[in-house]
């Protein structure tokens, strides 16, 4: 009976412990500003460097990135990063942030049109 008991108990915490950090990613979605007013985007130097702050930043808004071998949250954080920068490059409009976003994150197209706000339409 005890060892019926336990394994629920442990069963229990481990799906809170597996839950919490997923429940954070899908909570009021942070927002970070990235300026870019200083970088070329006429020069693959400019687009590269945008790149990376924006990179910085999806990284910043869903938080530090969890151990590999924990499947679950890693699997969520890569799609909070990755969905972060699909929405961050849209923004800007450039055909060739477009593409080097393209080429980073294997898409076979490049994502050039925002998404349009829930509210709008």
């Amino acid at each position: 009976m005890k060892r019926c008991h336990l394994k629920t108990l442990s069963a229990i915490f481990v799906a809170g412990l597996t839950l919490a950090p997923l429940a954070a990613l899908h909570a009021e979605p942070a927002q970070v500003t990235v300026s870019f007013a200083d970088v070329n985007l006429s020069s693959p130097p400019g687009i590269a460097t945008l790149y990376a702050r924006l990179q910085g930043a999806a990284r910043e808004v869903c938080g530090s990135e969890p151990q590999t071998r924990e499947f679950t949250i890693h699997g969520a954080w890569a799609r909070c990063v990755g969905a972060a920068l699909d929405d961050a490059v849209a923004q800007i409009h450039s055909a060739e942030l477009a593409a080097l976003h393209a080429k980073r994150s294997g898409q076979r197209t490049p994502l050039l049109v925002a998404k349009a706000s829930p509210g709008a339409r």
